[in-house]
């Protein structure tokens, strides 16, 4: 496996994520999503896969946009951790938000296809 191509797959893969996010597209937002998936939002609420894909397309909070901006990929093995600044717009429940910040995601290769992974198990 060739890490700079697996580098190039992750950041397609995130944007094509990002676009299912905002286009509201759940099966193919569900399918970029680890079954186990795990997502922990900045209030400390955790929600699985399919809370995550109902919630971000029929819930409370609806992306309007979301964009990647300088992407870093690391890929160890069949892990990839991508770093990158995200511009969001959306509308939640306090209305009208836009906003930029850094964030991270994992990513594991399953079966070929690199899907946003589940967080990994807590070995304290």
């Amino acid at each position: 496996m060739d890490p700079q191509w697996d580098e190039v797959a992750v950041f397609a893969t995130a944007r094509v994520r990002a676009v299912a996010l905002t286009s509201g597209d759940q099966e193919t937002l569900r399918n970029l999503l680890h079954p186990d998936f795990q997502w922990t939002g900045d209030d400390g609420a955790q929600m699985d896969r399919d809370t995550y894909v109902e919630t971000f397309t029929n819930g409370g909070t609806r992306w309007r946009h979301q964009q990647l901006l300088d992407p870093e990929v690391v890929v160890v093995g069949d892990t990839a951790v991508l770093f990158c600044t995200v511009d969001h717009d959306l509308d939640g429940p306090d209305g009208h938000d836009v906003f930029r910040r850094r964030m991270s995601q994992t990513w594991v290769r399953d079966r070929d296809q690199w899907r946003a992974s589940p967080p990994m198990p807590d070995t304290a």
